[in-house]
């Protein structure tokens, strides 16, 4: 490091952090920095600060912004407590201080491990093996960290304590012990609702997410919010298929604690993998329940009945109407052992996932997705014909040229067509009169009829093109038609699918960087065309 330092300080705290002492905290960190800047006359002109992030990468804001105020000139030192602040995963944290920041003419100080390039190229450490040490070590930290507190959450599982950071709607956790779960006694009466709407309405999970609504019932993470004194930015009331299936799944309601249905797939990845049911942690009887044994079973038994079987066994009444959104191939039903009743792409199924990718979907959610949207589209025609209409031909005229402009484009090119013809003919006269000569007439011909023969390919296309744009806009009044049959729909069979629906397309599962699991719904109207994709997101 030949330049005079110009210094950052860099201060890190992981969740973990706190648990080995205040020497890490932020303010220890940079107390310390400042104290050796002072000491060693050098200029520290800012600190960056990443609260709250693991050190096993370096995807940290203002690891990053720091980074690039540096590339611009601001800094060319960087100075931290020690190296575990900087980073704890091994190949990253040794391939910054051994290769890019001397290529960058970066100087780098970990105060405590005795680490410097301000006075060299080379690091003033006892011997190379020692600097290497050091970093395997603060890998192996987080790595042990990461396994001793997975088994304290385990050990706390196994005893019947309940280890999520909220507790499920309609319980809230004990002042006394954190780890108890009593009931809330303002939101219990709508858990005992929900159940009560599924198993003596016969309602399903979109049909109760929109009674909730109307009712003006507040969602889940609004609760929590409001309980939190955190501000909720969208709309309280909007309950979805999702929110209610988690209710109505969760056995907490009847006293049952389940721990340790997923985690993430090691201390370095956000991934969240499943377990194996067999290894889930079920605990009964550790709180007080908000259903009965029977409601639960009541409520179940009228979801189960919306599965659409028969007496020869189950009836995908989808057949022939879902396709996998990538290969365009139909999605096939299965019923293994494993997984019963759920569709996935067959061409996975028969040439793997070098093709294509399972898109996985389980027929009930598939069912309540597809009659939340036939139910939605019904009440919009329903609540106003002429406003669905106006909107429907707008969506057309917007994917498709206006009809108007077609049929002037069409008026346009068969007048210079009979122009052409007839400047053709005008040349055969002259060619008999002898005003030009046959090879003269021959090159105009062939120009006039090349231009001619374009001319009739782009009068046919727009032809074609007006004839779809007209059964679009004749489709509208037929589809209004077909829906002001009904009045209301609550359930599905063929003869409703086939009426409405032409085809049906499932995405691949998505995860994004919160670790949540979505997969696209595409249902395509006869008449119409899709009138929305729909988003469901697995918990």
């Amino acid at each position: 490091m030949t330049k005079e330092p110009i210094a950052v300080g860099y201060c890190r705290l992981s969740d973990d952090d706190p648990n080995v002492g205040e020497s890490v905290s932020i303010g220890h960190q940079r107390s310390l920095i400042e104290s050796f800047c002072r000491d060693q006359g050098i200029d520290i002109i800012g600190f960056y600060t990443d609260d709250g992030y693991t050190g096993t990468n370096f995807d940290r804001p203002d690891f990053k912004r720091m980074m690039e105020d540096i590339e611009r000139g601001k800094a060319n030192t960087i100075i931290v407590k020690d190296i575990s602040r900087f980073g704890r995963e091994e190949a990253n944290v040794l391939n910054y201080i051994e290769r890019i920041l001397p290529e960058k003419n970066i100087g780098f100080v970990a105060i405590t491990d005795q680490v410097s390039s301000l006075d060299s190229q080379e690091f003033s450490v006892s011997n190379w093996m020692q600097l290497h040490f050091r970093v395997l070590f603060n890998e192996y930290f987080p790595a042990d960290t990461s396994h001793k507190v997975r088994e304290v959450m385990r050990s706390k599982a196994l005893s019947g304590e309940f280890i999520g950071s909220q507790a499920p709607y309609g319980y809230a956790k004990s002042k006394e012990d954190k780890h108890k779960l009593v009931i809330d006694p303002m939101i219990s009466p709508i858990v005992v609702k929900i159940f009560e709407m599924a198993a003596y309405s016969g309602y399903g999970y979109n049909k109760i997410a929109r009674e909730l609504s109307k009712m003006k019932i507040m969602v889940p993470s609004a609760v929590t919010a409001q309980r939190e004194n955190r501000a909720y930015v969208k709309d309280p009331y909007d309950w979805n298929l999702n929110s209610v299936k988690v209710i109505l799944e969760n056995p907490v309601y009847l006293g049952t604690l389940i721990s340790g249905k997923k985690h993430k797939l090691n201390f370095k990845s956000k991934k969240v993998v499943f377990a194996d049911k067999k290894k889930w942690i079920v605990n009964e009887n550790m709180h007080e329940p908000i259903i009965t044994e029977q409601l639960w079973n009541d409520a179940h038994e009228k979801l189960d009945s919306r599965k659409r079987m028969t007496k020869s066994g189950f009836e995908n009444i989808f057949a022939g109407l879902i396709k996998c959104e990538d290969c365009g191939y139909a999605l096939g039903i299965t019923n293994s052992n494993r997984a019963k009743n759920y569709f996935s792409c067959n061409t996975y199924r028969k040439k793997g996932m070098e093709v294509c990718e399972s898109h996985l979907i389980r027929y009930d959610v598939l069912y309540d997705i597809v009659l939340a949207d036939i139910q939605r589209v019904l009440d919009t025609v329903l609540a106003d014909p002429d406003k669905f209409r106006s909107s429907a031909t707008d969506a057309i005229k917007s994917k498709m040229f206006d009809r108007k402009l077609i049929a002037s484009q069409i008026s346009n090119l068969e007048t210079e067509i009979e122009k052409d013809d007839k400047r053709v003919d005008t040349l055969y006269e002259d060619r008999l009169n002898g005003i030009i000569t046959p090879e003269k007439f021959r090159e105009l011909t062939e120009r006039f009829q090349e231009d001619s023969r374009v001319k009739r390919d782009r009068l046919y296309s727009l032809q074609k093109e007006l004839a779809e744009v007209e059964k679009k806009y004749s489709s509208v009044d037929k589809f209004l038609e077909t829906m002001g049959e009904y009045s209301h729909i609550d359930s599905l069979d063929k003869e409703i699918l086939n009426r409405f629906v032409s085809r049906i397309t499932v995405g691949k599962r998505m995860t994004d960087s919160d670790n949540n699991v979505t997969q696209r719904v595409t249902i395509y109207y006869k008449f119409l065309g899709s009138l929305g994709a729909y988003k469901h997101t697995f918990n």
